[in-house]
């Protein structure tokens, strides 16, 4: 029992030291909706998405991804508009808050 304890704790040892960097490949786009309205995104690199009141979508991407954003919502009487060009670097994740 003691030698498969130590090989297994070899292995776990061996297997996290496996890559040089610091292990960050991704980036993300968080956007979070902070009305009471549900919005329609669109984004350049993965289409239409809607997002309830509230709620939270987070865009995984590859590092140095550029994404054109645009969101829309409406109440009987006036219709908010949010929009912008991002780019999001290795292993970061920007938060996009949309509020009224």
């Amino acid at each position: 029992m003691k030698n498969f304890l130590k090989v297994l704790m070899l292995f776990l040892l061996l297997s996290s030291c496996g890559e040089s960097d610091s292990g960050c490949e991704d980036a993300a786009l968080r956007f979070k909706n902070n009305t009471s309205l549900t919005i329609t995104i669109t984004t350049s690199t993965n289409g239409i998405k809607t997002l309830d009141a509230g709620k939270t979508y987070t865009l995984v991407l590859a590092a140095n991804t550029r994404v054109e954003y645009s969101a829309v919502t409406s109440t009987a009487t006036t219709v908010h508009r949010w929009n912008n060009n991002i780019t999001v670097k290795d292993c970061e994740v920007k938060t996009i808050n949309l509020s009224l």
